[in-house]
């Protein structure tokens, strides 16, 4: 298992910061494994939206089903990210926002596994 969690401080208010994160195919392309976001035309963030992510492990592109599991706004929002491979890489994204004055903190967290030991060592 492959979990990492990282506290953000942004210079904005925490609705500034919601409305770039809900622009996917903006926020999402920070993954640095993430190579394209393919999103439904005038899409909109709910528990419905599901769409296609294209991500590069080990050398290799795949192409993943992402679902969005939980939309709170302008609070939280999680999505599950998958494919059909064996030895796929399955994760999910967490992100919180919580105002903190005139900044956001953005609380994000990325927990994910390759069902395999070794490959998840290589991350």
């Amino acid at each position: 298992m492959i979990k990492h969690t990282q506290k953000i401080e942004i210079n904005a208010d925490l609705n500034k910061v919601w409305f770039f994160l809900m622009h996917f195919s903006n926020s999402l392309i920070f993954d640095k494994f993430y190579t394209k976001i393919d999103l439904p035309y005038n899409y909109s963030v709910n528990e419905n939206l599901i769409f296609k992510v294209y991500a590069k492990y080990f050398f290799q592109l795949n192409q993943y089903e992402a679902k969005v599991k939980e939309c709170v706004p302008p609070q939280s929002f999680s999505l599950n990210i998958k494919n059909n491979k064996k030895y796929g890489y399955q994760h999910q994204k967490n992100f919180t926002l919580k105002q903190a004055g005139a900044k956001t903190i953005l609380i994000y967290t990325h927990t994910g596994t390759f069902n395999s030991l070794i490959m998840n060592l290589l991350i």
